[in-house]
Formats: structure tokens, C-alpha cells, sequence
């Protein structure tokens, strides 16, 4: 029966509409205004330092991963927007190795599992557009992307940097790894990964570097009648995602 549902679940296609890009887009827009807040000085550089607990524990070597909505997910129309924060400590590293990692595309296959191809395609100064390939699987059901983003780093004071990364194209791969492989256009598809916005934050302190990274992603609703088989999959991708990406940069910021 759950194996049934989740094929079901695979099944259903959806189309990415207008109205739920402009909510999305609405969402994004309160969150930057808040981000632009820390990279003004108004408030704390990092969300850590407002919450000495997380803080000690990410100094002690735990990975912080939290909600920035009540489950970590909010309803708009046909869809869902995912806004999550992880923040970790890389003790003994300096800036600009974690840049380095940051940056290159091109050896991102080697440092993140999600990322299965991975290059770089353009860049000038510190805004590089890149490529991945990324392959999901969560619940039985696995999805395989092409993706575009383009990312741009500032330093907003010495030993402080700011990222916003942002994807351009996102398809989904039919029958990949096959002779009839093929990407469906962007934003059709499953629907369960629409876009992705990331926000990193770099601090540099004496003995390492403070690295905070907040996502937010964009995926379908559920469909009715399946909720309880899509559910824990589109939910649980955001948060799975941001952890292995910080456990990802920090193994390859301390070679």
C-alpha cells in the first residue's frame, strides 16, 4: 500500500503558475529586506549571535539546522515555501579556503552527495554561474535535476562575506541515465523542486570561520488524497539538503 502510494505520488505532474511565482517572490522579498538589515549593521552579523545557545553549540562542533516558519514550510497558492537555517563552525579555517569550496563549481561532484555533475559556466569577479546535477531521493521516490545558479559574493567588511545565490533554470531529467534521458522543461515536471534562493553569511573570527547558510526553496502543494506519501518528502528535502551541505563544506574546508 505505501509502496502503491508513493508511485501514485511519483505520477502526478504539475506546471509552475504565475500566481504562485509572484507569492514566492513575495515571501523572498520580506526575507532579503530582513537579511539587508544584518549586512547594515543594524543587527547582528549572524543569526548566531542572537542565539547563544545555537552558538555555543555550533563552537562545540554541532551542525544547527532550524525552522524559520513554524514547520519549517509555509502555503501559498499551489505551492510551498520551504525557509530553512543551518550554521556551523569550521575551526582552524580560514576565509578564503571556504570561498574556494564555495565558489567552484567544478569540484562541487566531490564535496556535496546531492551534486552528482557539477561545473562552472561563467564567471566574473566573485559572481559565478554554475552547474549541477542534482539526484534526490527521500521515501522511495528519486528525482534528478539540472540546475543553473548564479551567486554573488560581497565583502561587506574585512573578515565579513555576504552570498546571494539564486537558481536561473531549473529541469527535471526524464529517464535518467538512460538512452531516452531527456530535461522537461522548466517548471514542469513533478514539481517537488521549483526554485532555491541561498544566503550565506561568512564571519571570520581568531580561531575560524562562523559559515550560516538560509534557504529558501520552492516546491508543489500536496496533492489532495496523497498527502500522507508526499508530504514527508517535499517536507523533509529542504532540511536534509541544507544539513548535507554544511557537513559537505566542512569536511572539504578542514583538507
Amino acid at each position: 500500500m505505501l509502496f502503491g502510494g508513493l508511485q501514485a505520488a511519483a505520477q502526478l505532474t504539475v506546471q509552475l503558475g504565475q500566481a504562485t511565482l509572484k507569492e514566492f517572490q513575495a515571501y523572498v522579498n520580506r526575507v532579503e529586506a530582513e537579511l539587508d538589515g544584518r549586512r547594515s549593521g543594524k543587527r547582528a552579523d549572524l543569526w548566531l549571535e542572537e542565539h547563544s545557545t545555537d552558538l555555543a553549540a555550533a563552537k562545540a562542533g554541532k551542525l544547527i539546522i532550524v525552522p524559520m516558519t513554524d514547520e519549517g514550510s509555509v502555503d501559498i497558492k499551489h505551492g510551498l515555501v520551504h525557509d530553512w537555517l543551518g550554521a556551523t563552525f569550521l575551526p582552524g579555517v580560514k576565509l578564503p579556503r571556504v570561498l574556494s569550496v564555495l565558489q567552484n563549481f567544478d569540484d562541487h561532484k566531490k564535496y556535496f552527495p546531492e551534486i552528482v555533475e557539477s561545473r562552472t559556466l561563467e564567471r566574473n569577479g566573485n559572481t559565478i554561474k554554475g552547474y549541477w546535477r542534482l539526484k534526490r531521493t527521500q521515501q522511495l521516490i528519486t528525482v534528478v535535476l539540472d540546475v543553473e545558479q548564479l551567486a554573488s559574493y560581497e565583502e561587506t567588511r574585512p573578515g565579513l562575506w555576504h552570498c546571494r545565490a539564486k537558481t536561473t533554470k531549473i529541469s527535471e531529467v526524464d529517464d535518467p541515465g538512460t538512452s531516452a534521458e531527456k530535461d522537461l522543461p522548466p517548471d514542469d515536471g513533478h514539481g517537488y523542486f521549483w526554485r532555491l534562493n541561498a544566503y550565506w553569511t561568512l564571519k571570520g573570527v581568531p580561531d575560524g570561520i562562523y559559515a550560516e547558510c538560509r534557504t529558501i526553496s520552492l516546491s508543489r502543494d500536496i496533492p489532495f488524497g496523497l498527502y500522507w506519501a508526499v508530504k514527508p518528502f517535499v517536507q523533509s528535502l529542504p532540511r536534509a539538503s541544507l544539513e548535507s551541505t554544511l557537513a559537505g563544506l566542512k569536511k572539504a574546508a578542514a583538507k
